[in-house]
């Protein structure tokens, strides 16, 4: 028997299935499909969301490791197709969807994703790239007609493709044009990945400066990424005066919006004790909560173990309680009745 000729019929076979499911993407399939994607709506990141899907950690894909496609078409072909679920057909849905993510964002696959893919996943992965460049091109004279036209949601689709080079030439400048026209008709996206680029120097001249600016900008607006970086910046002093307690009060409001990595950093300013109250308890509540929502956010697990190693059984028990108040009445409701000098010093920062 041919396997990879096989492998690659059943794959195609099984995607058309997939995709004449209606309602995959908004749950009308029943309750746990509607609870699998009010989960995946909680981590907002499309990278967060490709190694959620894959497998790999958010560490995983900071640092740059790009066999998480090839990880996602290896999960395409996990258990029997016959037995799977609706959840399971969402599921491998998804990962189709989002390996065509990871190719947007100018993942390709390398000499190691060679060694875990065999030649029937290898061909159909190039197969679905070489589909989406076409599905692309074929909508970019549109999206170039809108965006001249001054629609700022055009304009950010024009940017990534001249970002990524995904259906025209590559042109970081010419993206950068474009995400600048957009944020200055007030798109946060735009605002949030111009911040990017000049924080990191990607494809501009590194300027931390103006990074922290459009970063605050967006903040302003009310975007939780955007309000983490702002956290970050001021931190580090990056592009901006050093303030620590700014850095909480920001670290709090993106927390607030459901960004996970921040709860992650307040606990750690609440072991610190230098900057706010020191509270180890409440600390070990927040990171116990990062855990329930992405159990793969950077450095949750360290913070639970340390937490653990200071805190005796009624600490915990106190800390578990302050968790489930989090889950029932949100990080704001719970810092104020727990720091409220702290909590009330915050607000200044994020509020005109």
């Amino acid at each position: 028997m041919d396997i990879p000729k096989y492998q690659k019929a059943a794959l195609q076979t099984y995607f058309e299935t997939l995709l004449a499911i209606d309602g995959i993407r908004n749950g009308r399939n029943g309750a746990d499909l509607e609870g699998f994607s009010q989960t995946l709506s909680q981590t907002r990141h499309k990278r967060y969301r490709t190694g959620w899907a894959t497998g790999s950690t958010e560490i995983d894909i900071m640092e740059g490791d790009r066999s998480f496609v090839a990880r996602g078409i290896r999960n395409l072909f996990s258990g029997e197709f016959k037995q799977l679920s609706i959840i399971g057909m969402a599921t491998l849905k998804l990962d189709r969807e989002l390996i065509l993510t990871a190719l947007d964002e100018g993942q390709k696959l390398t000499s190691e994703d060679e060694m875990i893919l065999d030649h029937a996943y290898i061909n159909y992965m190039h197969e679905v790239d070489r589909e989406h460049s076409k599905r692309v091109g074929s909508t970019l004279s549109n999206t170039m007609e809108l965006a001249a036209k001054g629609d700022p949601d055009q304009q950010v689709i024009l940017a990534y493709a001249y970002f990524t080079g995904r259906g025209v030439g590559k042109d970081v400048s010419a993206a950068v044009a474009w995400y600048r026209r957009a944020a200055e008709q007030g798109h946060i996206e735009a605002m949030r990945f111009l911040g990017k680029l000049y924080r990191d120097g990607l494809g501009v001249t590194q300027d931390r400066e103006v990074a922290f600016n459009w970063y605050m900008t967006a903040s302003k607006k009310g975007d939780h990424e955007a309000q983490a970086n702002v956290a970050w910046l001021k931190e580090n002093g990056l592009g901006c005066v050093r303030d620590l307690f700014e850095a909480v009060a920001w670290y709090t409001s993106s927390a607030e919006g459901g960004y996970i990595y921040s709860f992650v950093r307040l606990a750690a300013y609440f072991i610190d004790g230098r900057v706010v109250e020191k509270h180890e308890e409440l600390a070990y509540a927040l990171l116990l909560y990062a855990r329930s929502a992405d159990a793969s956010v950077k450095n949750v697990d360290v913070g639970i173990e340390h937490c653990e190693s200071i805190l005796n059984s009624d600490q915990k028990s106190r800390g578990q309680q302050f968790f489930y108040d989090i889950q029932t009445h949100g990080v704001r409701s719970v810092l104020a009745s727990l720091v409220p000098q702290d909590c009330a010093g915050m607000d200044a920062y994020y509020f005109d």
